[in-house]
């Protein structure tokens, strides 16, 4: 009777090991995606999260591109990752600051416009797009987003901006309370 009990657990665990073997062999392929498929979003969450660091390279690179003023490269790595992250409005705004460099109104229109249909609220898609405005000399729309901008990150900067183009206006009493708050939030602005 022994004898049978202790074949009978050897004849268990043989079992328990070969179906271990084998599930964990089925587990390897199904995770390196050679055979099965079986976890389509375990390899597609591997993909975006690759995307991701390969997106932040290209963003750095872009930063960079436009801190040192090579406004070209900038623009063809914020390009890359606005292809790869249409819905990250922060390439769209790189896009616009460069092309605001460049001189280039009509592009950086569009890609702060861009920037602010993809996040309404961004204020430096706003004040991006409120300063391309002013340059094309349409004031009012200038003032709504320069407004809309300051709502969402009160600055010295944006108040002085918001001066001139009251001032531009000929809207001087609007101009004259923007410049002074800009003072009061950084006395050493001019």
């Amino acid at each position: 009777m022994r004898h049978f009990v202790l074949q009978l657990m050897r004849g268990l665990l043989f079992c328990l090991v070969a179906i271990s073997v084998t599930a964990c062999s089925d587990l390897v392929q199904e995770l390196q995606g050679e055979q099965s498929g079986m976890y389509p979003a375990l390899q597609s969450k591997v993909k975006i999260t690759e995307l991701a660091r390969i997106d932040k390279i290209r963003m750095r690179v872009a930063q960079n591109a436009l801190s040192n003023e090579d406004y070209d490269t900038a623009i063809r790595f914020f390009n890359s990752v606005h292809e790869s992250a249409p819905v990250n409005p922060l390439p769209l705004i790189g896009l616009g600051e460069a092309n605001l460099a460049l001189g280039k109104l009509h592009e950086a229109e569009t890609a702060y416009r861009s920037a602010v249909r993809v996040d309404p609220r961004s204020a430096r898609a706003l004040e991006g797009l409120g300063t391309v405005l002013v340059s094309r000399s349409a004031f009012e729309d200038a003032i709504d987003h320069f407004n809309r901008s300051l709502a969402q990150v009160p600055s010295a900067s944006l108040h002085n901006k918001l001066g001139v183009a009251h001032d531009l206006k000929g809207d001087g009493i609007g101009a004259q309370r923007h410049y002074r708050a800009a003072l009061v939030l950084d006395p050493n602005i001019v």
